[in-house]
């Protein structure tokens, strides 16, 4: 009997230290990525917002934050692809990488991060360098304003008709429109109207609504 309570009071000790050993492991928090870990080799560039690294002794996708680039088959592709590999000739790369968003990665399971590498000494964010050398998308959402692309519209100038600009003619006017076109006289393109028309002063019994020299415009 003796014995027995010997025996049964040693497996409590055992069952209790077991049990103490593993809610101590449950409580330990997965250790952080020391500096190191974040300077990786890069194993290819697959567009020009997407790399592969090797990454804790693993092949990862990373996915420049902030920083949206044409894709396949779309305009300017290859430009930003070719751009994104003459960053990254050096072959290696810091990534930063911030964990208390979404464990550091986007819905398609890439690491999201910011991109440093040593250009000429000095190191370079190649997030930053994408966009402003112009190669993300015109809007995209991804872009911080303070790098957005504004996309302006060059306006051709309209050349206004000048009396020595328009031919000359005989008769002097024309009573009609349809009588200038069966004299064959030339359109001209008016400033204000919606295409070539006839000089008003060819053409006097047709009222000049934009005034910009030019009737009959079609």
């Amino acid at each position: 009997m003796a014995r027995h309570r010997r025996f049964v009071a040693i497996m409590a000790v055992v069952v209790g230290a077991l049990l103490l050993g593993s809610c101590g492991a449950a409580q330990t928090p997965e250790a952080a990525p020391t500096l190191d870990e974040n300077i990786v080799p890069i194993v290819r560039v697959i567009d020009g917002d997407t790399i592969v690294v090797r990454y804790r002794e693993i092949e990862e996708r990373v996915r420049y934050r902030d920083v949206d680039t044409p894709e396949r088959g779309q305009p300017g592709y290859d430009e930003a692809r070719r751009f994104n590999q003459e960053l990254l000739v050096g072959g290696m790369a810091r990534l930063e990488i911030n964990y208390t968003e979404g464990n550091g990665r986007d819905g398609f399971g890439r690491l999201l991060a910011y991109v440093y590498v040593e250009k000429d000494g000095q190191e370079v964010q190649v997030n930053k360098a994408m966009n402003e050398a112009g190669h993300v998308k015109p809007g995209s959402k991804l872009v911080p304003p303070q790098y957005r692309i504004e996309v302006t519209v060059i306006q051709e100038p309209t050349v206004q008709p000048t009396a020595e600009s328009l031919p000359t003619y005989t008769p002097s006017f024309f009573t009609s429109c349809d009588a200038a076109e069966g004299a064959g006289v030339e359109r001209v393109l008016g400033a204000k109207g919606t295409g070539r028309g006839f000089p008003a002063a060819l053409v006097p019994s047709v009222r000049d609504g934009d005034g910009d020299g030019v009737v009959c415009e079609k």
